[in-house]
């Protein structure tokens, strides 16, 4: 794990998040933009006021998403049949602060337990760098 500290690990990773759902994705750059916004809306993810032109989107694959893009990426992501999982340092502590963010748990022990299944044992000591960072209020 970097010693850079774990917000700051974590944001750098959403762009990876969005670019390997947009690699991951099965659908049209127009298609996959309005996706995501109605997700995120749908889902109460902080959706958008609109959607990202498919332009923009290809830009968040390279630059800091908004928050709602890359929480509305890793949820669709968790529903995937590909299972995809992180790869980079980056990439798990994204996944493991994004996914305090898309859902609420009581402990870091309901956070893990919670993670899909073929994330559990990649992602756990991730959520827990998430969720001390989150006790230290650094993550709001």
């Amino acid at each position: 794990m970097n010693p850079r500290p774990f917000y700051s690990e974590a944001v750098s990773g959403w762009p990876l998040v969005v670019r390997r759902m947009v690699g991951l994705a099965n659908a049209s750059p127009q298609q996959l933009v309005m996706i995501l916004g109605d997700t995120a809306r749908l889902a109460n993810l902080g959706g958008p006021e609109a959607n990202p032109t498919p332009e923009e989107l290809q830009q968040y694959t390279r630059m800091t998403p908004p928050l709602w893009l890359a929480k509305t990426a890793l949820f669709l992501m968790l529903q995937m049949p590909q299972k995809p999982q992180p790869e980079l340092p980056e990439e798990h502590a994204a996944w493991a602060y994004l996914w305090l963010r898309i859902k609420s748990f009581d402990s870091e022990a309901a956070a893990v337990m919670a993670l899909p299944l073929h994330l559990k044992k990649e992602l756990a000591p991730w959520v827990s760098l998430a969720w001390e960072d989150v006790k230290q209020q650094r993550l709001l």
